[in-house]
């Protein structure tokens, strides 16, 4: 009987579904929507060689927003969609790496909020009066340390900067970044949140009679200034410079399969061998404060090179063969950092397709240790 039921269900969630409201109508909700091209990102310090794997940047866009709704509406549960007394999805809502499956007929529209689910869960609704709601952070976002610091807490900052009170309402999230130790531990860091309160997005839906929803340029500093005030108490009790190797665990998404060999080339050149996950949120703050030269696999915590602003840093990213994200070579540039990167290469008998590049890859010790020097000017 359940089996019947459930092939009920799955067939009557793929015609029930809700539609978008009139983006004309949506309109009237928008304090400000805004569309912006990356094509002023210089990649030209970028090696030529690596280079055309960079081309890409000039033709994204991105588009920033703050939506002020006022009427009663829900919060969807899984993706902090805002839906409408009248069954209507609010398109700003929608968070940016979604949008591509909503209007994309090859994913046959199923990532809409589920209405069934919705009418069964009714008697669980949470209620209030006004709230913030930050959505940016879903699905595999919702766990990383990146988008704690690029999207959330970037979102916090349009906010103040908009003189919305981000004390005067709760605040939803996803219960994914709440339960993460790197939030716990972060939010104890700066005052700022001493006041916040945050509830968090989990199984129920939420209903409200106004909401704020906001969404800000990917690795832009527009409001890093911000951001990095709320953490500048928090300095290192030696001022001098570093350079920094940072290694993955073997267990992470991207290691280098002869990491031993580029380890000893980065330690001959006076680098220090450094492991984020054993430093405190704190103590990374601190530590790339005074970080001058950085090496680094592609990963979430890069994003640390925030705090080395507005001084200057030279950093040589990793990258796999099979996936190049240009995430820090946009923020470099906005920095006024210095960016390269180097690209290894699968091993024989391995493929991945899989886009976090999880698999192990060789990089060449001689052009890596090329790559090293130019970024430390040494004479090639």
């Amino acid at each position: 009987m359940n089996i019947i039921i459930k092939l009920i269900y799955k067939a009557l969630s793929k015609f029930i579904k809700y539609n978008f409201m009139d983006f004309e109508e949506e309109k009237k909700y928008l304090i400000f929507n805004k569309s912006y091209t990356y094509n002023d990102i210089d990649i030209s310090q970028i090696g030529e060689d690596e280079r055309k794997n960079f081309d890409f940047i000039k033709s994204w866009n991105d588009d920033t927003y703050l939506l002020h709704y006022t009427k009663t509406c829900y919060i969807d549960p899984t993706y902090g969609w805002i839906i409408t007394k009248n069954n209507k999805i609010l398109y700003h809502s929608v968070p940016s790496s979604y949008r591509h499956i909503i209007y994309n007929s090859e994913y046959g529209q199923t990532d809409k909020p589920d209405k069934i689910l919705f009418l069964r869960k009714k008697k669980k609704i949470e209620i209030y009066d006004k709230i913030i709601s930050l959505n940016e952070l879903c699905g595999s976002f919702g766990k990383n340390y990146f988008f704690l610091w690029d999207a959330l807490f970037g979102e916090l900052a349009l906010l103040k900067n908009n003189d919305i009170n981000i004390n005067a309402m709760p605040i939803l999230i996803p219960k994914s970044i709440a339960e993460c130790s790197f939030f716990k531990e972060t939010i104890k860091l700066s005052p700022i949140f001493n006041n916040i309160k945050f509830i968090y997005r989990d199984k129920n839906f939420i209903q409200c009679n106004e909401v704020y929803q906001c969404k800000v340029i990917h690795y832009r500093n527009t409001y890093l200034n911000t951001v990095l005030s709320w953490f500048s108490h928090i300095k290192p009790s030696k001022h001098t410079t570093k350079k920094i190797y940072l290694k993955r665990d073997e267990k992470s998404s991207r290691h280098i399969e002869n990491n031993n060999e580029i380890e000893m080339i980065a330690q001959k050149y006076g680098f220090e061998i450094i492991d984020n996950n054993k430093l405190t949120v704190e103590e990374q703050i601190k530590l790339y404060r005074q970080v001058e030269y950085l090496i680094a696999i592609h990963g979430a915590g890069n994003i640390n090179i925030i705090f080395r602003y507005p001084n200057n840093l030279s950093m040589l990213e990793i990258h796999t063969s099979t996936k190049i994200p240009a995430s820090y070579a946009i923020l470099s540039n906005q920095l006024g950092f210095k960016y390269d990167a180097v690209i290894g290469s699968e091993l024989k008998g391995e493929t991945n397709n899989n886009w976090a590049n999880k698999s192990y890859f060789y990089l060449d010790p001689q052009k890596f240790e090329h790559k090293l020097k130019k970024i430390l000017k040494i004479t090639i």
